[in-house]
């Protein structure tokens, strides 16, 4: 979302891979398929990473001007052994190749992750009507689940029983609304009353939206599915709106992790406050970092060609800190999260 979650004009064709050299070090499987969900006219692209042998096509994923992108190995043979699963949801505006890099780290530490671009808030096709529309992401990740065995890779082994959910910005709230977050259009409303013109409260008037005609039963049901067994949520949307009635019902481990200290994180993606209603929430806060910092790694021209359009600041990160150092420490936390909650034997 502009302003708040992804700046579409940079992220537009980070799908596109290249072949490209890659050094020895242990890279993810990766491959792309469709998936048609009963809840959308037309199939999603689908990306998948996953544990894998040393074989396949080295390519990089997710670059263009602005971004390095990741390298993977296309069409490599899965490891054997029986593999947990991760969604993983990118913000509005963006898609699933521009946070390739998390999704690396899973899959090198034995993880399949599968990560759809959710239509409508993706690049390419994002607007502000579509963003409002938040029932439709939860959906998106529970018929991924429903039809799991049907679009993996062949071969390929996962475990039914360890199913957890990443998401990133809008997609906190949607792999948290799976986990039985609800949201209250009320609040929403309110929230963005108390922030007229800034952030995704700005974009979205800009865009049309008229808080009062906000399909209400939908925006406000729940999307708790059972066989989501782990939340980590990445500055996660709309957590003005959370009810603290589903706040405090949630049974699952969850992970919250801010970008910056308190005091810098705006309003709209604190999630402190939630993470004190939901009991027993592993709440981590990255320093010298903001939110556009877990986006993919820049290169040396990204910063110039958004100062020269005029775009959100997301190849700069606070204190001088790297980017690559940020992300290490991120996926760090995300990792172990998920290693310990599920008991990943390395």
């Amino acid at each position: 979302m502009k302003k708040l979650f992804l700046p579409s004009l940079i992220i537009a064709g980070a799908v596109s891979a290249t072949i490209a050299s890659a050094n020895a070090k242990n890279l993810a499987g990766y491959t792309i398929t469709q998936f048609k969900a009963d809840h959308r006219p037309l199939p999603m692209n689908v990306h998948i990473w996953y544990p894998a042998k040393s074989d396949g096509e080295e390519v990089r994923i997710g670059k263009n001007a602005v971004f390095i992108g990741d390298m993977v190995r296309a069409g490599a043979t899965p490891k054997s052994g029986k593999h947990p699963v991760i969604l993983l949801s990118h913000g509005s505006g963006g898609n699933a190749a521009g946070i390739s890099w998390i999704a690396s780290e899973l899959a090198t530490h034995g993880i399949i992750v599968v990560a759809p671009n959710h239509p409508g808030t993706t690049s390419g096709d994002s607007s502000a009507l579509n963003t409002v529309k938040t029932w439709e992401r939860p959906m998106d990740l529970s018929g991924l689940i429903d039809e799991l065995g049907h679009y993996l890779p062949a071969n390929i082994e996962y475990d039914a029983e360890k199913i957890g959910a990443v998401g990133f910005s809008l997609g906190g709230y949607s792999v948290l609304a799976s986990a039985g977050v609800r949201a209250n259009v009320a609040s929403y409303s309110s929230y963005c009353d108390r922030n007229v013109g800034k952030l995704d409260c700005g974009w979205l008037v800009r865009g049309g939206v008229d808080f009062s005609k906000i399909d209400k039963p939908r925006f406000e049901q729940s999307h708790f599915d059972k066989r989501i067994k782990l939340v980590s949520a990445i500055d996660p949307g709309l957590v003005a709106a959370f009810t603290q009635d589903s706040m405090k019902k949630i049974n699952i481990p969850i992970q919250i992790v801010n970008m910056g200290d308190s005091a810098d994180v705006p309003e709209g993606i604190n999630g402190q406050k939630t993470a004190s209603q939901i009991i027993g929430t592993d709440y981590v806060q990255v320093k010298q970092a903001s939110h556009f910092s877990f986006l993919s790694v820049c290169t040396k021209k990204g910063e110039f060609i958004l100062k020269d359009t005029n775009d959100d600041p997301v190849c700069t990160d606070p204190g001088g800190r790297s980017r690559e150092d940020i992300h290490k420490e991120i996926a760090e936390k995300i990792t172990n999260f998920i290693i310990k909650t599920f008991k990943i034997k390395m």
